[in-house]
């Protein structure tokens, strides 16, 4: 009787573990191009605009994994060159879209950390609360 419940938990958890490996990865250019679809829709981009930001998002993503690659999180530089970085990029975003469409962006960014910094203390929160 146990060896054959130890045999059905074992195989439900090695088909359980084998559907998860199959499912697929999200390719990264879809990513972009979602992001690319959702700044054109909340800042009005032309078609052109929108092409221009999901080639530059593309690129941003890119340059983002190589600097990660080449840095480490215990380099003294590590987060002063990822902000410097992140500067590079939101010139070249500004430059993109223009000052105001710029503008609007960031001003969307920060309400939307507003909204999941109050979510994030709402969970801190009830966690301490229990």
């Amino acid at each position: 009787m146990k060896k054959e419940l130890i045999l059905t938990v074992s195989l439900s958890l090695f088909f359980a573990m084998a559907s998860i490996a199959q499912q697929p990865v999200k390719a990264p250019n879809k990513v972009t191009e979602k992001r690319a679809e959702r700044m054109a829709d909340e800042l009005g981009l032309t078609t052109v605009e929108k092409a221009k930001v999901q080639a530059l998002l593309e690129k941003q993503d890119k340059d983002y994994k190589e600097a990660k690659e080449k840095l480490s999180p215990k380099d003294a530089n590590f987060k002063t060159k990822l902000e410097a970085l992140h500067k590079k990029q939101e010139l070249e975003l500004e430059k993109e879209i223009g000052k105001e469409k710029f503008a609007k962006y960031k001003e969307n960014r920060k309400q939307e950390k507003m909204r999941f910094d109050a979510v994030r203390d709402q969970q801190q929160t009830t966690v301490t609360a229990n």
